[in-house]
């Protein structure tokens, strides 16, 4: 009896258990809000409410505090199209498989709270991202957001629009600025001190785990955003500087969560000081500016411009030198400025001289040797591509002094340090896969020893065991000996060296002392340094020698070879720059001034060629780099519109119309004027300046577009110098919506169709102007010199990113029609491999499907040709190092011919050297060309995520076809090949075929366009030399970086 009592408890407390977690499954999520170790352990995923089942949360980590207690969050997923979040099931399931169950969104979420017959308490609290009623939204407006001492409230926001016309509200987060709280009873941010505080939710802060530190921490020190601070800090210390902005901006030691235990964590939340103050360290307060000195130590004191009043010849501006340097090297210290401004229209010419060095006597510590190294040999800075940070490519060549001089046991010392210091290069995991990082290593005394070359070693593993096995070689120092047989040998490829724009060639020196063999060790090194980016690790030396001279000598300035000219652009301008690639130094040439060149030609530029432009450097302009990450860019856009009479009220028409279509490209894609992303001010112009809207006024695109268009046509003269005096005396503030911090580009965008005729000088007013924003323009139907030339001083340097030019009103739609397309670019097969991500080029993830045929129309022989074809074919593809490294690109195989042979499925081959093997062991099948059946088993099988096929919206499902001619068995092709079409996106190579009705077949077999799906050779016999030229062709097309 007792066992049965057991028993039933025992079942009673696990149908519990599984009673709770089918309950706390089928809840909802907030985005960003804390999980519990519950939900992460047993949960994992919930239904994001009111996304109709096409989002979804995953308890991910949030934060591991130093107590190795862990924070969780809710982080969004998104369901791929065509499916939906299945809480019952908790995975995304097909459309109609199950019943959607948001309760938030069908039917349409009733409000908890009924619309009231009285009045709601103003003063109650909101809880973030929660649902906010219609009444809410009409009648309250803003709340309170408890627990945040007043310093933060929320307004009722549209969620969402249903398909029957209701609306989803819920609270989102606002903040308060520096000095001010929220007062309940007046729904404003108020100054501190002038009323109380009624955040009523507020208790005694919890007892964070982590003690109070026994010593004071240093109040002086600064604060990284969003980074984790102590209760300690919380309590006393509240504020920090945050290093790096000048003083404007500073850290809040905020709440991050509250959990379960009563434990609080807290995390540094920014917050920016207002126009005219900096954060001043030793008050804990925004100050005015000129109070106190700024301790922003990361920053120096900015150049003072020397232009006071502009006028048309633009001088070079430098800014000021910045201070020496602490001793590096043998006790160098540098020192340098850099150009802030370029001069143009016959201003005065920069200076050559941009850095200095002198030679002190002091010598750098360890520490600050190490820093050195760390930055900038270690953890030398990435390279940006298209606005994105990505790791350096680097081929590094050691070469290791081992003379006699150094002794057997400090040659074992450094051997065993120099193997160290290479495993602590980036990706930390395996810095020499020979993906990332190659190496190469010379030793030399009286002779030089190549130890390995750049593609004998390809990981780090076996480049460190290569460094520990070399030789003492015990003899003379003949560095030049070294030197030169770097020069002349190890650069190639054939040594494994990468020649691609993408790596960067380096090499590292370890040495004790001078050279003492016959040569001349500096001519040597210079000539090194033409080949790569020469770092030297020199150990024991103390003579002022040549040692230091090979390194430190006298240096001509080095630069590049200038560009091929641009095509034109703007009015027909064609531009080519150069490149300094070494400043001069101790007393070597000076760099030259001109650093590039511009020359006006008769060509005009194309309409396609203008859209690219427009693309490139407006519409998709580079992202900005915060922490390593790449983020979109706020803009505060003021777009200013000429409104004379020479444009005409039809054509004013049509410039209002493609000026609000082009304004809705911008990026996000969704809704790029909302105004927590960008913000548009307009002003049109004629005689006199109509502000139309200011940055304030017009929170989301519908409503900007609607007030382009609403701009009336003021017909009379243009007084250019007016608009742009306007703009820059009042435009340009907060008080007009204009964003004043950091993070906030402003811009520009003039729209005219000519030289100003009234209103004092224009150039001079949009000299003012650059100034203050960045300075943009469409410049329509303009082809007089005066003309010309003016409205060119208008914008911003370089003047061939900022300028774009069209002959007329009659083809701007056709432009903005040309931008839209290129936006939305679809490239093709090979080098397909990029998707746009609101003009960020990243690389295309696709599972690709081949289906070769194998019939006996092909002969044995050709079919050996085509799978060796096939097979460098693919390894073509994108990332160049392993493009079915499965994060990458996957593939699946099959070959038919009577029957259909599955070779392999997308999960078999993990690289590409396994992908390459599989189609060369294809057997020849030698029979009929049943391509009907080949084209059904790939649909009715191949599809599927039991086959490795990745169910994602990021992925593409591709499908290469290889025959020689028309189907003879197995059914209708056409038909068949149409339903693949419907799975994946279906390219054709096609070998051979002559006969008009076998043409046609395989056209239909791809998907549309189908000039840009079908590819088409004459026989088996010119399949290598398509390869060939393929392989030739995409040496000049790299591939972009994935985003996996």
């Amino acid at each position: 009896m007792k066992l049965l009592l057991l028993g039933l408890l025992a079942a009673m407390l696990v149908w519990g258990r599984q009673t709770r977690a089918q309950k706390d499954k089928s809840a909802g999520c907030i985005e960003r809000a804390i999980c519990s170790k519950y939900e992460h352990d047993e949960i994992r995923l919930r239904l994001m409410y009111g996304t109709n089942c096409t989002s979804f949360c995953h308890c991910a980590t949030l934060a591991t505090h130093d107590d190795a207690t862990v924070t969780y969050y809710w982080e969004r997923q998104n369901c791929s199209a065509g499916t939906q979040f299945d809480s019952s099931k908790g995975v995304c399931n097909h459309v109609g498989d199950f019943v959607c169950e948001d309760g938030w969104l069908t039917p349409p979420a009733q409000s908890k709270q009924p619309t009231p017959t009285t009045s709601i308490d103003k003063s109650a609290g909101c809880i973030e991202r929660a649902i906010c009623s219609k009444y809410e939204h009409d009648e309250i407006r803003l709340r309170l957001m408890h627990g945040t001492n007043c310093t933060s409230f929320c307004h009722c926001a549209t969620l969402a629009t249903h398909d029957d016309a209701k609306v989803t509200y819920y609270w989102e987060r606002q903040n308060c600025s520096a000095g001010t709280q929220f007062d309940s009873s007046k729904k404003v941010c108020n100054h501190v001190g002038d009323f109380v505080c009624e955040d009523g939710w507020l208790t005694p802060p919890a007892q964070s785990k982590q003690p109070t530190p026994t010593t004071p921490i240093d109040k002086s020190a600064g604060c990284i955003e969003r980074a984790i601070c102590s209760k300690y800090e919380h309590d006393e210390i509240r504020l920090r500087l945050m290093y790096g902005t000048n003083c404007t901006s500073f850290c809040h030691c905020a709440t991050l969560a509250t959990h379960d235990d009563a434990t609080v964590t807290y995390y540094w939340e920014r917050q920016n000081c207002s126009a005219g103050t900096q954060f001043d360290s030793s008050k804990g307060v925004c100050n005015h500016v000129g109070d106190f000195v700024c301790e922003d130590g990361w920053l120096t004191p900015s150049a003072q411009s020397s232009q006071h009043t502009p006028t048309t010849p633009i001088d070079c501006l430098v800014s000021q030198w910045t201070p020496w340097s602490g001793p590096l090297g043998f006790g160098q210290m540098t020192r340098e400025r850099k150009i802030l401004r370029v001069p143009a229209n016959g201003g005065t010419a920069c200076p050559a001289q941009l850095e200095e060095e002198k030679q002190s006597t002091q010598k750098p510590t360890i520490q600050s040797t190490a820093t050195a190294m760390v930055s900038y040999l270690i953890r030398q800075p990435s390279v940006i591509k298209r606005g994105e940070a990505v790791g350096q490519l680097r081929d590094l060549l050691i070469i290791v002094d081992s003379s006699g001089s150094i002794g057997l046991a400090s040659f074992e010392t450094a051997k065993t340090q120099l193997a160290r210091l290479l495993g602590m290069l980036c990706p930390i995991s395996d810095p020499f896969d020979s993906r990332f990082q190659r190496a190469a290593l010379l030793e030399y005394s009286s002779d030089v020893r190549e130890i390995f070359d750049f593609d004998d070693k390809p990981n780090t593993k076996l480049v460190q065991q290569g460094v520990n096995s070399m030789p003492y070689m015990n003899a003379g120092t003949c560095t030049t000996t070294a030197f030169n047989y770097a020069y002349n040998n190890m650069f190639n490829t054939t040594k494994g060296m990468r020649n691609s724009t993408d790596v960067k060639q380096e090499v590292l020196i370890l040495t004790d002392g001078q050279s003492n063999c016959v040569g001349n060790v500096t001519s040597a090194a210079l000539k090194l340094q033409e080949k790569a980016d020469v770092f030297g690790l020199m150990i024991g030396i103390n003579t002022q020698s040549e040692t230091s001279g090979f390194l430190f000598g006298k240096k001509d300035c080095l630069v590049s070879q200038w560009t091929p000219w641009s095509g034109p652009l703007g009015f027909g301008q064609m531009t080519r720059e150069r490149k300094i690639l070494r400043y001069p130094a101790n007393g070597g040439a000076a760099c030259p001034t001109e650093l590039d060149e511009e020359k006006q030609t008769t060509q005009k530029p194309t309409i396609q060629s203008t859209a690219n432009a427009i693309v490139s450097f407006f519409m998709r302009q580079p992202s900005v780099m915060k922490r390593g990450e790449a983020i979109g860019q706020l803009r505060d856009l003021l777009v200013i519109v000429d409104s004379s009479g020479s444009i005409t009220n039809a054509f004013f028409e049509t410039a209002k119309t493609q000026l609000a279509r082009l304004l809705g490209m911008l990026c996000p894609i969704s809704d790029p004027f909302d105004s927590r992303y960008q913000r548009a001010a307009l002003l049109e112009y004629s005689t006199d300046v109509k502000e139309i809207f200011d940055f304030d006024d017009k929170p989301s695109t519908r409503l900007v577009q609607q007030g382009v268009k609403s701009m009336p046509y003021m017909d009379a003269s243009t007084c250019t110098a007016t608009a742009f005096n306007y703009a820059y005396n009042n435009m340009f503030d907060t008080t007009k919506g204009m964003r004043n911090s950091p993070d906030v580009k402003q811009e520009v965008l003039i729209l005219t169709d000519g030289q100003s005729n009234c209103g004092g000088n224009a150039t001079a007013a949009a000299l003012k102007l650059q100034e203050k924003a960045d300075v943009f323009g469409l410049m329509i139907g303009i082809n007089t010199q005066p003309g010309m030339e003016e409205v060119i001083s208008y914008v911003s340097y370089p003047k061939n990113k900022h300028l774009f030019a069209i002959e007329g009103f009659q083809v701007l739609e056709a432009l903005v029609n040309e931008i839209e397309n290129q936006l939305n670019n679809k490239p093709y097969f090979m080098r397909q491999p990029s998707v746009m991500k609101c003009g960020e080029a990243i690389g295309q993830l696709r599972d690709l499907l081949v289906i070769v045929d194998s019939s006996g129309s092909i002969t044995n022989a050709f079919f050996e040709t085509a799978k060796t074809q096939l097979a460098r074919l693919l390894g073509m593809l994108c990332p160049i190092s392993d493009p079915f490294d499965s994060r990458y690109q996957r593939a699946a195989l099959l070959e038919y011919s009577t029957d259909v042979k599955e070779i392999f499925d997308f999960d078999d081959k993990p690289s590409t050297r396994l992908v390459q093997q599989g189609v060369k062991s294809m057997p020849y099948m030698d029979a009929s060309t049943c391509t009907a059946t080949a084209f059904n088993y790939a649909y009715n099988n191949m599809f599927d995520t039991t086959k490795g096929m990745r169910n994602s919206p990021d992925v593409k499902q591709e499908v290469l076809i290889l025959t020689d001619g028309q189907s003879n068995c197995g059914g209708n092709a056409t038909a068949a090949a149409l339903k693949l079409q419907e799975k994946a996106d279906v390219f054709g190579l096609m070998i051979g075929i002559n006969t008009q009705p076998g043409m046609e077949e395989v056209i239909s077999y791809v998907s549309y366009p189908k000039n840009k799906h079908l590819f088409a050779i004459e026989g088996f016999q010119v399949l290598e030399a398509l390869v060939n030229e393929i392989e030739n062709q995409l040496n000049n097309k790299p591939c972009v970086e994935f985003d996996i």
